[in-house]
């Protein structure tokens, strides 16, 4: 052992007892330092997340499509950390800060918020200004329509600042990390095996669901014979011409937010669904694992959204109340939206 060695011992040495003496519980951190030279953190691994308090929104005219949404939205601690954190530009990104101010609002309201001021901004967005018109809408329209219109004021901003390569706008791209979902929809001829291959970005998972949300999730990657003429294919390979029934889906890229849609529920009705639904509280695609956030469900005679989330426990919220010990069936037939995080 050199001179070198024996004073680098004796040093941490030093710090060792130097922080046994003063810290509380040090030795732990004293046990990470003779462990490692350098840890390495994965910048994607959460830390202990911090839930809101717990609010009811007011619903100001058949908002219940709105409130229910932004109740699973605000149970997503990382999302809210970053809107509540990050600096906007008042002329580019009006969503984006009127978003920050309703999580403030939310924040300071005991009972409910009023979300008119933060509805005011959305109506001028053209996209979203029929869906506040006082009558009965689709909640996931809108909330494809919000996470789009923040995805492209974000992006919109990284695109225009200067010495950013396209690598470096795809990395900053949060709201593609946190809710893109890769498809890859493939058709094969099963005479000469001629495959066409189509890869899209979905926001959302849409499932039949009929009995689970995971068995669900298994038979989306399952090939399937259609028999749709609707969805039929003539191969164009030469001298094949063949009809082509079979379809193949899987996944090829998870977000840390999955949104799974429930194709089965038709909203237009007004009669309720026979179909009862088992909610998996956790779920697997490929080899990520997620944990369930929220369902947004849906009462077709009622024609009324409310939410369940889980901010450290289950919440129902329902317009302007919410109860802290909420108890729901594993089984439903009014599931219209799930909503999934990873698990790390």
């Amino acid at each position: 052992m050199n001179s070198l060695q024996r004073s680098k011992i004796i040093k941490i040495i030093f710090i060792v007892l130097l922080l046994f003496m003063l810290i509380p519980g040090s030795i732990l951190i004293c046990y990470s330092i003779l462990k490692s030279d350098v840890e390495i953190f994965n910048e994607d691994i959460p830390s202990i997340e911090m839930h809101l308090t717990s609010c009811g929104i007011d619903n100001i005219g058949n908002t219940c499509f709105f409130n229910a949404c932004m109740q699973c939205i605000l149970s997503l601690p990382a999302f809210v950390n970053y809107f509540s954190t990050e600096t906007f530009n008042s002329e580019t990104q009006p969503i984006s800060i009127a978003f920050k101010n309703f999580i403030e609002d939310y924040k300071k309201s005991e009972q409910s918020v009023n979300p008119k001021k933060f509805i005011e901004v959305l109506k001028g967005r053209e996209t979203m200004a029929n869906l506040f018109n006082r009558e009965a809408q689709d909640a996931s329209e809108y909330l494809i329509q919000f996470i789009e219109t923040i995805h492209l004021e974000i992006v919109e901003r990284e695109t225009k600042s200067s010495n950013l390569t396209s690598e470096d706008i795809k990395n900053l791209d949060i709201i593609g990390r946190w809710f893109g979902i890769i498809c890859e929809y493939s058709i094969k001829c099963q005479e000469c095996e001629n495959t066409i291959i189509t890869n899209t970005l979905e926001r959302f998972l849409k499932l039949n669901i009929t009995e689970g949300v995971q068995k669900s999730i298994d038979n989306f990657h399952q090939s399937v014979i259609i028999n749709d003429k609707d969805y039929e294919w003539e191969c164009r390979t030469q001298n094949c011409g063949n009809i082509i029934h079979l379809d193949t889906n899987s996944i090829k890229s998870t977000p840390r937010y999955l949104i799974i849609y429930n194709r089965t529920l038709i909203i237009e009705s007004n009669e309720d669904c026979n179909v009862k639904i088992y909610i998996d509280q956790n779920i697997k695609i490929n080899n990520t694992e997620y944990k369930l956030i929220g369902v947004i469900f849906y009462e077709r005679r009622q024609r009324h959204y409310y939410a369940i989330c889980n901010r450290n426990k289950w919440i129902i919220f329902n317009d302007a109340s919410y109860n802290q010990n909420a108890k729901f069936s594993a089984k439903s037939n009014s599931v219209y939206m799930l909503l999934y995080s990873q698990i790390y």
